[in-house]
């Protein structure tokens, strides 16, 4: 998206972009601890009930993020190709239990072929902040294509978009009809933390064992989740710092083209939001403290997709300008026939709003924040958000400005016979 608009709008709206495209990720990494925190939760109820404890927890997670983050991109790989394969494990384990269940002849918790269930339901009770959550959940599948720069074979990318596409809505649809057979649906609008939903589904079926098995899967796969956010959001931070409008000093790698300034500087960032969520605004006294890992990684969840949603509004209009710019050329190197691309570009931007009005307006969590107070705190969350990152982006772009002109004034001392100073100038006419 960044280099899409820098090459359609100029380096002003690909900056913009950048960011809201960047923040996202930042805020992602802190909810994917948070993600953690749930799930050891779901192991022993007793575990961190305060929550200067979950952010203490949230902090050792992101420390771990970043010494794993600093070694060779190859050993990184490796890492989150077994969390990969844990994630696959867990699907393949809630697809099994899911057959057993109905071969052993128990009916679904479901009725699924009932058509009121499919209805858009409206109201504190409804369902369309689904739709929310379901888009927070794809809007991630193209985060890896910010590493294809550092590919050998253009051929990973259709690759990726065709097989990741795939497992991507294949894995979301098993776990969501394998909760909905097993638990229900009743079940799953109280249960709170969804991590108790899906290692409850296994206990159901296979015994705690094989619960402990699929809780060990999820701990694996969101401990490195924070990883592959921090390394795939960095090369935003180094692209925009190689056009100078950030820091030259966030584009700085190690001998291993790791780039190290990046990457810790997005886990300050993270705790810098983790100390303010979970240690600065539990005093003023949240009522409901004990449930504050469950809330923030939903608030935090819809504050980034409002963000995110701002950002993915712009490879539709992207294609649109292009379309109208370049007529006919523009069809002849589409890759997908062009009237697909017409219906994406009138439904994307579409999409993006109603998600985005509907977030907003719907609670992920009606019995904890009704939809009135969701409304605000996640607005606030989104809106605070861009606020300090702009602030934070003047700041260093001023830094960019100041080192491109010490660079400037060192080309011109290096040049021979050209005066060092304004001063020796005068004096070589006369002055």
């Amino acid at each position: 998206m960044y280099n899409w608009t820098f090459h359609v709008l100029g380096p002003r709206w690909s900056f913009f972009v950048g960011l809201c495209a960047w923040l996202p990720g930042i805020l992602s990494m802190v909810n994917a601890c948070a993600a953690v925190v749930a799930l050891l939760q779901a192991l022993n109820p007793t575990w961190f009930p305060l929550p200067w404890q979950q952010g203490c927890v949230i902090a050792c997670v992101l420390l771990l993020t970043w010494a794993l983050s600093m070694q060779r991109t190859r050993a990184v790989q490796h890492v989150l190709n077994v969390a990969v394969g844990a994630m696959g494990g867990a699907t393949l384990f809630l697809a099994a239990a899911m057959a057993v269940w109905l071969l052993k002849g128990h009916p679904s918790a479901t009725m699924l072929v009932d058509a009121s269930g499919w209805r858009v339901v409206l109201g504190p009770q409804g369902n369309l902040a689904l739709l929310g959550s379901a888009t927070l959940a794809l809007l991630g599948s193209d985060m890896p294509l910010s590493l294809t720069g550092e590919t050998k074979t253009r051929k990973s990318i259709p690759r990726h978009l065709v097989w990741g596409t795939l497992l991507t809505l294949g894995g979301y649809i098993v776990f969501t009809f394998g909760v909905l057979v097993i638990q229900g649906a009743g079940v799953a609008q109280q249960t709170i933390n969804p991590m108790v939903l899906l290692i409850g589904t296994i206990d159901r079926v296979f015994g705690s064992a094989m619960g402990g098995v699929m809780a060990f899967c999820l701990l694996l796969y969101f401990m490195m989740i924070p990883v592959a956010l921090n390394v795939c959001f960095s090369r935003l931070l180094v692209v925009s710092a190689l056009h100078q409008q950030i820091s030259m000093r966030l584009a700085q790698v190690t001998r291993h083209r790791v780039p190290a300034t990046a990457l810790g500087t997005q886990v300050v960032f993270g705790l810098l939001a983790t100390a303010l969520i979970y240690m600065v605004v539990p005093l003023f006294n949240l009522k409901q403290s004990a449930d504050l890992s469950n809330i923030m990684y939903n608030v935090l969840g819809a504050g980034l997709l409002l963000v995110w949603i701002i950002s993915f509004l712009f490879p539709f209009l992207l294609l649109a300008i292009l379309a109208g710019r370049q007529g006919k050329a523009f069809r002849r190197t589409c890759v997908i026939p062009f009237p697909i691309l017409v219906i994406s570009m009138i439904t994307g931007p579409l999409l993006c709003m109603l998600t985005f009005v509907t977030t907003l307006t719907n609670s992920f969590i009606p019995s904890l924040l009704p939809n009135a107070t969701w409304g605000w705190i996640v607005g606030a969350v989104a809106s605070g958000s861009l606020i300090i990152a702009a602030i934070c982006s003047m700041l260093s772009n001023s830094e960019a400005k100041w080192e491109a002109l010490q660079e400037q004034q060192a080309e011109m001392l290096a040049r021979p016979n050209v005066p060092a100073t304004l001063e020796a100038q005068h004096q070589s006419k006369g002055f």
